[in-house]
């Protein structure tokens, strides 16, 4: 009896042991005297323990060579309980994130309910964030650089639901703002972000619903740039956007093998030459309240070839020879 009452002890304090260390409230990471003195450390943790409630790590002032690796779902976490990352000077140029060593600084997997907030993330080769298979991320303030001669993607989804990229900027990549491939999931966002020295697409979306594009600035200098290349999506909304399409050969909002868009009250400065504002291969597409400056020789404002869709209300500005306003 003696040697079960201290088995039952021993096993109570190590079940005691266990709960206490779920990571719950707010952690320092990085300066003096913090939590943690690394990302990676951080990680570590969460991973090792899991959380019982939220859970926000401050990150002090600097620049940290790591990579942020989570590959898999976090004990704990929820829609309640959220884990996020952010600056604790609540600024993105206090905190810069580049990694050295390998092909993206931010590496998600399988992973769900996470926010980044107020963080600058340098991407010095392929990728800046390469995300796969995952639910419920908040991405929000931040900012994504690349070096236009080796950066691809500065941010990568695959299979992904359920993602918000709000205020953030993305620029200097060699081809990619934005790429993201669905097989048919739901619940994007992307809001109030602005895209610049990009030299191919600003944001790429294949197989997707649900998509939400609104409020962003994109401004294209390289030839043959797009501003929204969205291929094979239901019902997309893309609204409120600005695009200023600097170069020749390019396309602000270009729509193929879909149905059902959306597109909206967007404002559309073309000076390149032989570029379109909105171009259309997509059945079923509502076309309305746009507003289009058309300064470019041999541009057009609209061209559409798809079926069952409507053009209504949009106002269009032509200052250039050889410009149609609408193209069907």
């Amino acid at each position: 009896m003696k040697n079960l009452h201290q088995f039952l002890g021993i096993a109570a304090m190590l079940f005691s042991f266990g709960a206490q260390a779920q990571l719950s409230g707010s952690y320092a990471i990085g300066g003096v005297s913090p939590d943690y003195a690394t990302l990676v450390e951080a990680i570590d943790s969460l991973k090792t323990n899991g959380i019982s409630a939220a859970v926000v790590f401050n990150i002090r002032d600097g620049v940290y060579d790591e990579q942020i690796a989570i590959n898999e779902v976090i004990a704990g976490a929820s829609s309640a309980n959220t884990i996020t990352f952010q600056s604790e000077a609540n600024d993105s140029t206090a905190v810069t994130i580049l990694y050295s060593g390998g092909n993206e600084v931010l590496s998600l997997h399988n992973t769900s309910h996470l926010v980044f907030k107020n963080i600058s993330f340098y991407a010095p080769t392929y990728f800046g964030a390469y995300l796969s298979d995952c639910t419920n991320l908040r991405f929000e303030s931040v900012s994504l650089t690349g070096n236009i001669s080796n950066t691809y993607y500065l941010f990568y989804s695959a299979y992904c639901t359920d993602l918000v990229l709000h205020q953030s900027t993305f620029s200097g990549s060699g081809s990619y703002g934005i790429n993201a491939s669905g097989d048919n999931h739901t619940g994007w966002e992307i809001t109030d972000c602005t895209f610049a020295d990009l030299n191919d697409r600003a944001i790429y979306v294949y197989d997707l619903e649900s998509l939400l594009v609104r409020g962003n600035t994109v401004n294209l200098g390289t030839a043959n740039a797009r501003g929204i290349y969205v291929e094979y999506c239901e019902s997309p909304v893309i609204e409120g956007n600005e695009f200023n399409l600097q170069g020749p050969y390019q396309r602000g909002v270009y729509l193929y093998s879909g149905q059902g868009s959306t597109v909206d009250d967007n404002t559309i400065h073309i000076s390149g030459q032989y570029s379109y504002g909105i171009e259309v291969y997509s059945n079923q597409t509502v076309i309305s309240n746009n507003t289009l400056t058309v300064a470019g020789e041999g541009s057009d404002a609209i061209y559409t070839s798809s079926t069952g869709g409507v053009i209504r209300d949009n106002t269009v500005t032509i200052t250039a020879n050889g410009v149609d306003a609408i193209y069907a």
